[in-house]
């Protein structure tokens, strides 16, 4: 483990935006377990050292187009919504202040982030956690919305199961077993960039139903 923090250490040190981004993916690459340890460290320290600032000086946008999308399917504000892998909650703010939605929970594998977030009083449940195949204590059903930098669909990913069609081919898969209905998938803006519109990003969002 001792080298995987050393890197840690390292990229910390890193003064700008994309090159915090270009070391996440880098990080992703580690085995599963010492990638989710050196993950923890690694949004802790970003988090309570600039992160919300660092993402509005971006232009990053992600967050207001997917809460858009979410209160477009989802009218009833009273509806539970489980905020996975939520950050700093950029999400679930724009989801209570802009859309007023009052029963947000967060899901983060980081006790850092959503130590964070209380302070912001947009969270009822904070659960520490990761995606996986551990059961969480939500219910099923409902709907399941996700985001995916188009970058990352076109093939800039060490994880083959999202490059060149393969995450679509796996959802189609899923809905053709009837785990899931496929309902959307939808180009959205993830960054907009301050000065120079060519540098303009985008994610696609895919849109679920539990059956």
């Amino acid at each position: 483990m001792a080298n995987y923090e050393n890197h840690f250490m390292t990229v910390n040190k890193v003064a700008t935006f994309q090159e915090r981004r270009k070391n996440l993916l880098d990080l992703q690459k580690l085995p599963l377990e010492e990638r989710r340890a050196v993950l923890r460290k690694y949004y802790e320290d970003w988090v309570n050292n600039g992160y919300d600032e660092d993402y509005i000086s971006s232009g990053y946008v992600g967050h207001i187009t997917l809460a858009e999308e979410i209160h477009a399917r989802i009218p009833d504000t009273s509806k539970r919504i489980l905020d996975c892998a939520s950050g700093n909650g950029f999400l679930g703010e724009q989801l209570m202040k802009k859309h007023g939605f009052t029963n947000l929970d967060a899901l983060d594998m980081s006790q850092g982030c959503l130590d964070y977030t209380r302070g912001k009083n947009v969270y009822t449940n904070y659960i520490c956690a990761a995606l996986g195949p551990d059961r969480l204590p939500i219910d099923d059903g409902g709907l399941i919305m996700f985001v995916v930098q188009e970058k990352y669909l076109g093939g800039e990913h060490y994880d083959e199961n999202y490059c060149n069609g393969a995450l679509d081919a796996i959802l189609h898969k899923m809905a053709a077993e009837s785990q899931v209905e496929f309902l959307e998938k939808k180009r959205l803006f993830y960054i907009k960039h301050p000065t120079d519109s060519s540098k303009h990003e985008y994610s696609y969002m895919f849109v679920l139903r539990v059956l």
